[in-house]
């Protein structure tokens, strides 16, 4: 899937502005990279206002040696020798000024891996000085312009990604990207992020340095609720039969603070196959019976969880007997390639109600099924909350998170 965030459509200025409150686990190079059939291009150190990937991730630039784009090649050009595949790919700095060199299917200075989907750049030295006003990665495509560009990684001297100080994800079978998203009485947020890996008792430090009050604080695990199947429905977005959610324990100042787990929902809340754990949402269903007391304050805050029912609910024996609502169990399970679309069908969906967010007003906020009449409506909720924030409060943090199942 690819991620493009909500709030990173709301404004430049808005991200500019998050990149001084967020802390470095929190950054996601998606965030910073932008792709179309015509290229791509990742921005490290900007001078116009643009995010700067290497400044947030807390990356020096001169152990940037080399670039790998990961590109989705039209299958019928790669089948055909004789179709030019290609373009440049390059730098753009102060002390580099436009340097390109030429990639393409063969005999060209950079080989496409064309069955891999990848055009990687190794340079024979640091590509940037420490002193750059800006820099840039890109690559551009020269020929039918039927490539997209996915994805970009940074390379140090000996080829390995360079990653800044984001924490690397646990080892695990999964890698669901899952962040707090947490906003007090003056919308003050934080959205730092972890990596869910199956059944297990997670950790989130947030990078607040002072609060008051609560507003909003989820926990927002992508994709899962695709994974597993969760159901919602305008009479109960609040699906929690295919993953269990408990011990959720709030820490402030070091301080165990009381928290209500009975009163805590979770479920594909905005129909987005995204799983929200609502421990209290002014917007929600939680603000009626809050299970953590919405008026305490501190300096630091830090929230604990169990979560179950994942290793269950996707594994083989799992995947196989899913497809038997299709009514062809038999064949689902002798044709496992079979079962997979669904999946691949909910996931693509997800396109949808990001959409929605960008083009409809955000008037109506809520989870809950009698604060609006358009439970599709992506601006319902968290996310609908975040637009309007980002947008009245600039100074607010707001880093946005995406991340794919391994």
């Amino acid at each position: 899937m690819k991620m493009k965030k909500i709030l990173a459509g709301v404004s430049a200025a808005a991200l500019a502005v998050s990149a001084m409150a967020i802390n470095a686990s929190a950054v996601d190079i998606a965030d910073y990279f932008e792709g179309s059939n015509e290229g791509a291009t990742l921005y490290l150190v900007a001078d116009d206002g643009k995010p700067q990937w290497a400044v947030d991730a807390g990356v020096d630039i001169t152990t940037i040696y080399g670039v790998r784009f990961y590109a989705t090649f039209d299958a019928a050009e790669v089948a055909d020798e004789s179709a030019w595949i290609g373009g440049g790919i390059g730098a753009n700095s102060n002390s580099t000024g436009w340097k390109s060199i030429e990639w393409g299917r063969n005999s060209k200075d950079i080989t496409a891996d064309l069955e891999n989907g990848t055009i990687t750049w190794m340079n024979d030295a640091p590509i940037f000085q420490a002193d750059e006003a800006y820099a840039h990665l890109w690559i551009q495509d020269w020929a039918s312009k039927k490539t997209s560009y996915d994805k970009v990684e940074v390379l140090d001297k000996d080829g390995n990604v360079i990653g800044g100080e984001a924490e690397a994800a646990p080892a695990g079978d999964y890698a669901y990207n899952t962040h707090v998203f947490f906003a007090d009485s003056n919308w003050t947020m934080d959205e730092t992020a972890i990596t869910v890996t199956g059944d297990g008792t997670y950790t989130i430090d947030t990078a607040l340095d002072g609060f008051s009050g609560i507003t909003v604080f989820t926990i927002e695990i992508d994709e899962l609720g695709t994974d597993l199947g969760v159901v919602h429905t305008e009479d109960n977005p609040y699906d929690m039969s295919k993953c269990t959610i408990k011990d959720v324990k709030v820490t402030v100042d070091g301080a165990e603070v009381a928290v209500d787990n009975s009163k805590i929902l979770w479920g594909d809340v905005e129909e987005n196959g995204r799983v929200r754990v609502e421990i209290y949402n002014e917007y929600g269903k939680t603000k009626d019976d809050p299970g953590i007391d919405k008026s305490i304050s501190g300096t630091t805050l830090s929230v604990t969880f169990t979560i179950e029912g994942i290793n269950a609910g996707l594994s083989a024996d799992a995947q196989a007997e899913a497809p038997a609502e299709t009514e062809a169990p038999v064949e689902a399970t002798e044709a496992p390639a079979e079962t997979e679309a669904p999946v691949e069908a909910t996931e693509a969906t997800e396109a949808a109600p990001a959409a929605e967010a960008e083009t409809e007003a955000p008037a109506a906020v809520g989870n809950d099924a009698a604060a609006t009449a358009d439970k599709n409506n992506a601006d319902t909720g968290v996310e609908g909350v975040a637009v309007v924030a980002a947008v009245a409060v600039l100074a607010c943090g707001a880093v946005v998170i995406a991340k794919k199942r391994k």
